[in-house]
C-alpha cells in the first residue's frame, strides 16, 4: 500500500515524498514575510460562520522528527480550504488533497488531518521555524485550490504566493457577503531537538498494547487530561468539555473565567457525585443536559483546572446549591485556599493529579 509522507516546509507527510521543508536561503524571509502579510490582509470577523484550526500540541510546538496532526472545524455546514505557508512562501493545500478530494464539511464535526485510516502523516522535518496555516470556509461551493498544480498528492502553488492570495483568493471572498464566508490562521512552531521516532512508536504501541488488555502496570501514578473542541471560543459560544483519568478517581472540574467568577463544572446538577472510571472519557455537560454552557466573557483567557484524587477528598466544602444555576458558583480566593489544601494533604502520597486547560475568549 502506498503511503505518503508531507514535508510541509517545516512539516511532512510516508512512501512518495513531497519535500516542501528546506534551510531557508537568502532573500527567502522576505519572500515568506511578504507571503504572510498578504494571508493577513484576508481577514473577517463573522459571527454566523466560524472556523478554528488547532494542533494535537496544545502548544503548538513540535521538536523536529516528530508526527503533527492538525484539527479544524466549522459551526454550520461549509465549503473548507486548508493552506500551509512554509518558511521559503511557497503555499501548500493540505485540504482538500488528493484522499480528500471534496471540500465540504459538516458543521459541528471535528476534521483530523490526517484522518486515523489515511495513508499518510505529517513528520516536523525542520529547520526550526514558524509555519502558518491559513483555513478559509465558505458557505457556497468553492475550492480555491481547483486551478493549482498537484505537487503530487498535494496542490501547490508555483510562482507568488503572494499574488496568488491577493489576485486568487481575495477578490473572490471581497465579492461575498461578510457573513458568507469566515477564515483562521494558525501559527505552528517547529524548534531544535529531534524526535526519537523508532523509540517513542515502539514505547506508544506497547503502551497501547497494554491498555487494550488491561494491564494496569504501567498506571503507577494518577493522570488526568481535559480538552475542548474549539481552541477558543466567543462570549456566549457554547462548549464542551472532554475529561478522561488514568485510574478511577474523584474529579472537581473548575472553571476560572475572563470576569473573575469561579464556577463547578464537574460535579453539577446532572451528576452531582464526582467519582469517575479509569480510562472512560466524560463530556461536560453530558448528553442530557437540558441546558448547554456558554461561556460569559470578557475577552482573555479562561483557565480550566482538572483535578483528580484518589481519595474521596472534596477540594470544595461548602454545600452546593442548584437553584440559580445548574453549576455551583465558587469565591475565587477560597478556591485558591481550599484546592492548596487538598494538595498539602494527599500529594505527598502521589494521590493527586491537576492539570489546565486555557481557552481564549475572543
Amino acid at each position: 500500500m502506498r503511503r505518503t509522507v508531507l514535508s510541509i516546509s517545516l512539516l511532512v507527510a510516508s512512501g512518495a515524498v513531497l519535500t516542501l521543508g528546506q534551510p531557508v536561503k537568502a532573500g527567502e524571509a522576505t519572500t515568506r514575510d511578504i507571503v504572510v502579510s498578504s494571508a493577513e490582509k484576508i481577514k473577517n470577523d463573522n459571527d454566523a460562520l466560524r472556523i478554528s484550526v488547532w494542533a494535537d500540541h496544545e502548544d503548538s510546538t513540535y521538536r523536529i522528527g516528530e508526527k503533527a496532526v492538525f484539527f479544524f472545524k466549522t459551526n454550520v455546514d461549509a465549503y473548507v480550504t486548508l493552506l500551509n505557508i512554509g518558511t521559503s512562501g511557497t503555499i501548500t493545500v493540505l485540504f482538500p488533497n488528493s484522499w480528500d478530494k471534496k471540500n465540504f464539511v459538516q458543521g459541528g464535526k471535528v476534521y483530523r488531518l490526517p484522518p486515523k485510516s489515511a495513508d499518510y502523516r505529517f513528520d516536523m522535518t525542520g529547520p526550526p521555524g514558524t509555519e502558518v496555516l491559513k483555513a478559509i470556509a465558505t458557505l457556497d461551493a468553492h475550492d480555491f485550490s481547483g486551478r493549482l498544480p498537484s505537487a503530487g498528492d498535494f496542490r501547490q502553488v508555483k510562482g507568488s504566493g503572494s499574488d496568488y492570495l491577493e489576485r486568487d483568493i481575495k477578490p473572490v471572498l471581497d465579492k461575498k457577503k461578510k457573513q458568507d464566508w469566515a477564515e483562521y490562521t494558525k501559527v505552528i512552531r517547529t524548534v531544535e531537538g529531534r524526535h526519537r521516532v523508532d523509540r517513542d512508536d515502539r514505547r506508544r504501541d506497547r503502551d497501547d498494547r497494554r491498555r487494550r488488555r488491561g494491564d494496569r502496570r504501567e498506571h503507577r501514578s494518577l493522570n488526568v487530561e481535559v480538552w475542548t473542541d474549539y481552541p477558543d471560543y466567543r462570549p456566549g459560544d457554547e462548549v464542551v468539555f472532554y475529561v478522561r483519568a488514568n485510574l478511577d478517581c474523584y474529579l472537581t472540574l473548575l472553571d476560572f473565567g475572563t470576569s473573575g467568577e469561579v464556577k463547578i463544572l464537574f460535579p453539577n446538577r446532572y451528576d452531582k457525585k464526582n467519582h469517575i472510571q479509569g480510562g472512560k472519557t466524560y463530556r461536560i455537560p453530558a448528553k442530557g443536559a437540558k441546558e448547554a454552557y456558554r461561556v460569559e466573557g470578557p475577552r482573555g483567557t479562561e483557565i480550566i483546572r482538572a483535578i483528580a484524587t484518589l481519595d474521596d477528598e472534596p477540594v470544595y466544602r461548602g454545600s452546593y446549591s442548584y437553584s440559580d444555576s445548574d453549576y455551583q458558583r465558587w469565591d475565587s480566593r477560597s478556591a485558591e485556599r481550599d484546592i492548596q489544601v487538598v494538595h498539602d494533604r494527599v500529594k505527598r502520597r502521589s494521590r493527586v493529579a491537576e492539570t489546565v486547560l486555557e481557552i481564549e475568549i475572543e
